[in-house]
């Protein structure tokens, strides 16, 4: 079945039918300038009750809101359909940038050290650039254990997935986290 959800469908079928109005008024403008300004002045009239107004200016933010949402929607969609793209000796292959952080984060997560690993990947001007939001286990090195995630990453990116254009490795530690005995103390007090 379709990806969309329904509020999605919803949105897109009522930003159409608002296009499709938009696009008619404008056309009947052209024809007849006169029909559409007396129209417009005849419906404002009606519209100077201030409940009437409030209702409309609700009206008009709740669009304005689902309009929002709409590109937001679209622009992630988008972001996630991005792909790399290489020859090999058999032909042009291309990789989505969700599979290659799938596999960073599986990779990254093999390491002891980490406790969790988000990775994004991007475009740079030379080739992909790898950044990662981590969450280290407490009591560790942080610089080796950056150095050695980065080269992890870096390697695995080159090696299994047959991508050299790798420009960049960045490591964002956003978290230490406890240790286990500190929790298991924290939570008998």
């Amino acid at each position: 079945m379709n990806e969309q959800g329904i509020g999605t469908r919803l949105i897109a079928a009522f930003s159409t039918l608002a296009l499709l109005v938009i696009g008619l008024l404008l056309v009947v403008f052209y024809i007849s300038p006169q029909f559409i300004i007396e129209g417009v002045y005849k419906v404002l009239e009606e519209f100077t009750d201030r409940d009437i107004r409030t209702a409309l200016g609700c009206t008009g933010t709740l669009f304005t809101l689902l309009s929002i949402i709409q590109i937001c929607v679209s622009c992630f969609r988008m972001r996630k359909e991005q792909v790399f793209s290489f020859e090999n000796s058999n032909g042009k292959v291309k990789v989505a940038f969700s599979a290659i952080e799938g596999f960073v984060r599986r990779r990254g997560m093999e390491i002891k050290e980490i406790k969790d690993l988000i990775p994004k990947v991007y475009i740079a001007k030379n080739g992909l650039q790898i950044k990662s939001k981590v969450i280290l286990k407490s009591d560790v090195d942080i610089p080796s254990s950056t150095s050695k995630l980065q080269e992890t990453i870096k390697n695995y990116v080159g090696d299994v997935l047959g991508i050299n254009e790798l420009t960049s490795v960045e490591i964002y530690v956003t978290k230490i986290a406890k240790s286990e005995i500190k929790r298991v103390e924290e939570d008998i007090k």
